[in-house]
């Protein structure tokens, strides 16, 4: 409750301290659709738009709630001759990679069609495991091959990491819901089944920046953690193969790349983990402005060290993970000015591979 509270003073204070910049037309408000509110990316744009109002920035973001990511990138391509060209929006390299393959196979289920447009990124925000890697209390449960047979919960189908993402990973292993009971629920839920022993499998969320080699764990896996805790359970972690996730890649178009985390790093973690990774960006399409793109990235840049003192998502921010996976072509040409005068670009590469989405 405290938490709400606070993310809905915060925004109170973005609209006051833009609406009065706005009238004045000193303002460029540009909406950003984000996420569920809970997932962390909106109040992370809901800080930046915070601090760039009150440095009198000439730009800045509205963050929106929106059911996710899936549905950002449908919105943008209806849309996207029109009110998209002077909208941002939350979205993984994994979905604009996923978009050609909408209606068909395994991705129907959560694109029904194609995504006929191309996109460009801002910024990365983080790097994200969830749906590729998974977490019991089954000692038993060593590898993804002893899933097969068991009860394990994955995310929604809507959701393009929890849902769509485990799903892609299970399918590299031959287990589907023809051999094994597999539930679509949400993270909250799978998370207390997994604690009461109603699923043997789930996974979880891990967050980070590979470029800096620093770890959040999201909220659902420290819960998992305390529980298993204070029962006296061990927590097992079950690694993804780097076999699983170059099928994925092969299979899809995706660039999908593996960590693995040394021990102590996850809650109860006592020996290595290897996870899959994708990556959040903030992204634009190809027509929005490159005078926008280039402001908005100024400001990011400007205020990134200062937000990443208090924690959260900002808390493993940083200039190389900003620009992990970015190249000429995938990205925003302001953007690119921006990063360039603030001598950033040439730190792209320390964050795993380049994002090679649809049109580059």
């Amino acid at each position: 409750m405290k938490k709400a509270r606070l993310t809905m003073t915060a925004v109170a204070g973005v609209i006051a301290l833009t609406a009065a910049a706005y009238a004045q037309g000193k303002l460029t408000v540009v909406p950003s659709l984000q996420c569920p509110m809970g997932c962390g990316v909106v109040v992370y744009n809901v800080q930046l738009s915070n601090m760039m109002a009150r440095n009198g920035a000439s730009v800045s973001l509205a963050p929106q709630e929106t059911p996710g990511f899936m549905y950002n990138i449908r919105y943008m391509d209806e849309q996207y001759d029109g009110r998209a060209k002077h909208t941002a929006f939350g979205t993984e390299d994994m979905v604009l990679q996923l978009g050609v393959h909408g209606g068909k196979g395994l991705v129907k289920d959560s694109l029904a069609h194609p995504v006929k447009h191309n996109f460009q990124f801002l910024w990365e925000v983080m790097a994200a495991a969830n749906g590729r890697f998974f977490v019991t209390f089954d000692p038993k449960i060593k590898t993804i091959e002893d899933m097969k047979g068991k009860k394990v919960d994955l995310g929604l189908l809507t959701q393009s990491d929890w849902g769509l993402s485990a799903r892609l990973v299970l399918e590299q292993y031959g287990i589907s819901k023809e051999n094994t009971h597999i539930n679509f629920v949400t993270p909250a839920v799978m998370t207390d089944q997994l604690i009461n022993g109603t699923a043997d499998v789930v996974t979880s969320v891990v967050l980070g920046d590979p470029g800096s080699d620093r770890w959040n764990s999201g909220g659902f896996l420290l819960k998992i953690g305390a529980a298993a805790k204070a029962s006296g359970r061990k927590l097992h972690y079950i690694s993804v193969s780097e076999k699983a996730i170059e099928g994925i890649n092969k299979k899809y178009g995706t660039t999908l790349f593996t960590k693995t985390l040394k021990p102590g790093t996850l809650p109860g973690q006592e020996e290595p983990v290897t996870i899959g990774l994708n990556r959040v960006y903030m992204a634009v399409t190809k027509d929005f402005s490159a005078d926008t793109g280039y402001q908005l990235v100024k400001e990011m840049i400007r205020n990134g060290p200062t937000l990443a003192k208090e924690g959260g998502l900002w808390g493993f921010w940083s200039k190389e993970g900003m620009v992990a996976g970015l190249n000429e072509c995938n990205t925003n040409p302001g953007a690119i000015k921006a990063y360039k005068e603030a001598g950033v670009w040439e730190l792209r590469k320390k964050g795993g591979p380049e994002a090679k989405i649809p049109g580059c």
